[in-house]
């Protein structure tokens, strides 16, 4: 991880015609104008009106924005410590879903680290989701040693978000990806033919 100094506006893995995979430990880290924010981008386009933004956000202790909306909607799941807002003390494992036009004042007393996307769920009529993984219940997936937990699908809207917990040594064969698929690596090694994600 290196860190710089305030982030300046810049193109990062736009084409999303092309494979990439990033390692959270290669991000340059950027400090916000926020007091105790810093984020390491994964995916932004500046050059776009209102554009969509993939990242990790970490919140020093004490950190916080000021009251602010979302007018693309945004998603986050929390990873380490806990994150604040006015719907309440969100703790590691917690995902949530904010519609288009949400509203609200984050901060974090001890500090968090929290994956974020920005501007990419929009549509008023979004349900609000509020999940912990670690609470929620598994199903089984397209093969034994898979299982999911669905997170959200709407009618509606094109996306779905679900996490999958793989038991060692688990292969999938001929797997042919027929739409543009996120996958972020919460714990352990993921990999297929074109390389390794951790």
């Amino acid at each position: 991880m290196t860190a710089q100094s305030l982030w300046k506006p810049q193109k990062v893995h736009v084409n999303l015609l092309s494979r990439v995979s990033v390692l959270p430990t290669s991000l340059t880290w950027f400090q916000t104008n926020f007091t105790g924010i810093w984020f390491g981008c994964f995916e932004s386009d500046h050059e776009i009106q209102d554009h969509p933004v993939t990242m990790l956000t970490r919140f020093y202790p004490g950190g916080f924005f000021p009251l602010h909306g979302h007018p693309g909607g945004e998603e986050i799941l929390v990873l380490e410590g806990n994150f604040a807002d006015e719907t309440g003390v969100h703790p590691p494992g917690t995902y949530m879903l904010n519609p288009e036009g949400f509203i609200h004042r984050p901060y974090s007393e001890e500090g968090c680290l929290t994956f974020v996307k920005l501007r990419q769920h929009g549509g008023k009529t979004r349900q609000q989701v509020r999940i912990n993984i670690f609470n929620g219940s598994w199903q089984a997936g397209i093969v034994p040693e898979i299982k999911v937990q669905h997170l959200y699908e709407q009618a509606d809207f094109s996306e779905k978000v679900w996490i999958e917990r793989w038991l060692p040594n688990t292969q999938l064969v001929n797997v042919v990806e027929t739409e543009i698929k996120e996958i972020f690596v919460i714990e352990g090694t993921w990999s297929d033919e074109l390389g390794r994600v951790c």
